[in-house]
């Protein structure tokens, strides 16, 4: 039975393993490692529950952790009915769709964060970032802050004969482009935008995104392009989005939630 509870931890972990050091060659693919290594520990962690439901009890060292004189410390498997249970609940409720889904909509403000007022086109010049959020997430909301980790996004301007992806051009208003501020590594917020190259860069692992093409992936261990928001402007020249992000934001494994 000891060997049951080492695959419980063990599946997970050779699964973020492969996607963090195979990230650039699994790309998209990356639930194809995630999910079976999840189904792996499940079934571990049923058949473990099982032999304990019927009043099996699990004592097993691990391994030696201390070892000074005669004074010995070992790690400790100990595993009854109710910690059985307990290996179940702990893999947690399933995401469900809320992770593919934001904030925005149709017709929302893109409300500058700086300023807490909504972007005007005119706002915008050539060669400059700007965070917003959408319009109606306040910082007191209670909800915010898982909100915003899916909602945050960049707007640049960009001279529309530089902009080399046709979707993007066509998603844009007079060159301004909208895309989602989480890198598709590991969910950390890109702040660094060079305005010569129009690349923009994650401080955490310094992937590179080409703002002018699809903000596809030139450098790092980024395993897709950020998702862009289509934007247009209403009657008051505000800039708003025609709709929510058409793929989950952040990184790849969000993308089965």
């Amino acid at each position: 039975m000891s060997t049951t509870v080492w695959l419980i931890p063990l599946f997970p972990l050779v699964g973020a393993l492969l996607n963090i050091f195979l990230g650039n060659v699994i790309g998209r693919r990356a639930h194809w490692v995630a999910v079976p290594a999840l189904a792996g520990s499940f079934l571990a962690s049923c058949v473990l529950f099982s032999r304990v439901a019927s009043g099996e009890t699990l004592t097993t060292t691990l391994f030696t952790w201390i070892v000074a004189g005669d004074f010995e410390t070992s790690a400790t498997a100990y595993v009854d009915p109710l910690s059985g249970v307990m290996l179940l609940r702990d893999l947690g409720p399933l995401p469900g769709t809320k992770l593919r889904h934001t904030l925005w909509s149709k017709g929302k403000l893109l409300v500058n964060v700086n300023t807490n007022e909504p972007l005007r086109a005119s706002d915008v010049a050539v060669g400059s970032l700007t965070f917003v959020r959408p319009e109606g997430l306040e910082e007191h909301d209670e909800n915010f802050q898982t909100e915003i980790a899916k909602s945050a996004v960049m707007v640049v301007r960009i001279q529309p004969d530089n902009i080399k992806d046709k979707r993007e051009l066509e998603w844009s208003h007079e060159g301004i482009v909208a895309y989602s501020k989480i890198c598709t590594h590991v969910g950390c917020p890109i702040s660094l935008y060079e305005q010569q190259t129009h690349h923009v860069l994650c401080p955490c692992h310094q992937s590179t995104f080409d703002l002018s093409d699809g903000a596809r992936v030139i450098f790092g261990p980024a395993g897709h392009a950020l998702p862009q928001l289509r934007i247009g402007v209403n009657d008051q020249g505000y800039l708003e989005a025609l709709g929510d992000f058409e793929e989950p934001v952040g990184p790849a494994f969000w993308e089965r939630g």
